[in-house]
This record gives structure tokens, sequence and C-alpha cells, in this order.
């Protein structure tokens, strides 16, 4: 039978791992995360609860903690709102296009399809996911984001605006 000692004891405490987590400030270079599609969605809010843990947060004029630290920003680009998660409403685009299904038509396809698109897009594309986006259909998800090229640019110049101005 074994004794442990208070040296072992003592041992045995520092191998313990301090997984105490001290915010640190954040560099002051601005940083710009996007996510696209639903994983990529997913990541933006895990990387925005995670840096609000890690990082000194900026204060707002009632002394309360804006959780964003300062020069950074997050967009994520998706085809389904539920995506959005925790994200605020100038964090999140949603790029779907109403009534694809009828875009896409075959019988209406000439009409409604640029001469760029009807040469790219899949003659056997109908339409998206039964409500969800574009689901897994990436053809469908990148043909949205072609429709909403200008929102997506939009988005991303004032995101790089906000956190150069900070």
């Amino acid at each position: 039978m074994s004794e442990t000692t208070s040296l072992d004891k003592s041992i045995q405490q520092d191998e313990l791992l301090d997984i105490s987590v001290e915010r640190v400030a954040k560099l002051p270079v601005p940083l710009l995360v996007i996510g696209l599609g639903g994983t990529g969605a997913g990541i933006v809010n895990t990387i925005k609860t995670t840096f609000a843990q890690r990082y000194i947060l900026p204060k707002d004029k009632s002394g309360q903690n804006i959780p964003i630290p300062e020069h950074t920003a997050y967009l994520a680009i998706d085809t389904d709102e539920k995506a959005k998660g925790g994200l605020d409403n100038n964090e999140f685009l949603n790029i779907s296009v109403e009534s694809l299904s009828a875009i896409l038509d075959p019988k209406q396809r000439a009409f409604n399809l640029s001469a760029y698109e009807n040469r790219w897009v899949n003659s056997k594309l109908d339409s998206a996911s039964s409500g969800m986006g574009a689901g897994t259909y990436r053809q469908s998800a990148r043909f949205m984001l072609s429709r909403k090229y200008n929102e997506v640019s939009t988005a991303i110049k004032g995101a790089l605006t906000s956190i150069n101005t900070v």
C-alpha cells in the first residue's frame, strides 16, 4: 500500500491544467469574418461567441459591453434565414431568390435567364430544396449568389467600412 505524501499531492495539483481564460486585447487590425452557406454561418456564429468570451470588449455609453471586439465585423451569407442564429441583422445576408422554380422553369428559362446564366446553369436544375433555401443544391446557391451580387457587394463594403472607421 502506498501512501500519498504532501509532495505527491502538490505535484498532482501542479499538473492540473489551468483552463481559466483571461480576456486579452484584440490587435487593432481590421478583421472581417465571412461565412458562406449553412456551415459558414454556423462557424461565424461560433467565432462571434468565442471572440466575445476571449477579447476585451468595448463598452457603450451606458457602460454595457458591446459583444464585438473593436475593428471586427461578421457576415454570414446564406439562402436560409434559419442559419442566422445569434447574428444581428447587419451580420446576416439572406440571398434567397423568390420564385426560383418559376425562374428556372424549362418553358420560361430562355426569358428568365441572361445569356451567361443560360451557359452555366444546368438545364436540369429546376429549383432549390423544399423551402430551406438552396439546401445542398450548390448550383441553386451559386445562382442565387449571382443574382444577389449587388447586395453581397454592398454588405461586404459596409462591413469593411465599419471596421476601418472605429
